[in-house]
């Protein structure tokens, strides 16, 4: 189990980079919408991989211990993931390419709001949810997120 933690913390690396790719487009006028398509499927891709690889890994773990508390935690991480996974399907799905080039202006605001929420979602899950997680399936020491 310690492993799936290091792998997901390398996940929210990897996604990094994705983040600012959009970033960086948001900040300059709309040049090439299919290219612009393309940065963004390439982070939604790696959020819903990521949501699957947490619900099998974290909740799949949690709710296979037995442990009542721990399958609480893991029913309340699973919504919170599908309320996540809901957002970014949703926002894939209200901004292809000719709405992007017809509202850039809301492409952008829709965009940094949903940025905003990956990175409060990032810093959640390293900072209180693996924790919380590892505590109750008892792993010691409890995956420490990495810095930076």
């Amino acid at each position: 189990m310690m492993q799936a933690f290091t792998s997901l913390f390398a996940e929210h690396r990897a996604i990094e980079p994705l983040v600012v790719g959009l970033k960086v487009a948001l900040m300059q006028p709309l040049q090439d919408p299919a290219e612009v398509a393309a940065v963004r499927w390439r982070l939604v891709r790696a959020l819903l991989d990521h949501f699957d690889h947490e619900d099998r890994d974290v909740c799949g773990s949690l709710l296979a211990s037995g442990n009542a508390q721990a399958v609480a935690a893991a029913l309340g991480f699973r919504e919170s993931f599908g309320t996540l996974r809901a957002v970014v399907l949703h926002y894939q799905q209200d901004w292809p390419s000719d709405r992007m080039e017809r509202d850039w202006d809301g492409f952008c605001d829709a965009s940094h709001a949903l940025l905003a929420e990956v990175a409060r979602r990032v810093e959640s899950e390293e900072r209180a949810l693996y924790p919380e997680a590892a505590r109750l399936l008892k792993l010691v020491p409890v995956p420490p997120a990495p810095e930076g």
